[in-house]
């Protein structure tokens, strides 16, 4: 997965990850600012999900993401 893409473009990805972490607010989507560590920080903390679970959605996101391009 090549993170930096998302990065780059994070205005763009914002809806698509809101859309997959309801759970996630605006605010806090926009202080991630792209930063996959803080992402999958933040998605733990809301899902009670354990490291590997958070990594596992995250690509799978990114799939559908590509597949969709």
């Amino acid at each position: 997965m090549d993170w930096n893409e998302i990065k780059a473009d994070w205005r763009r990805y914002k809806v698509n990850i809101r859309e997959q972490w309801g759970n996630l607010t605006t605010e806090e989507i926009d202080e991630i600012a792209g930063e996959k560590h803080a992402l999958e920080k933040k998605i733990q903390e809301r899902y009670s999900l354990t490291p590997e679970q958070v990594r596992e959605q995250i690509n799978e996101w990114y799939k559908n993401i590509i597949r969709n391009l």
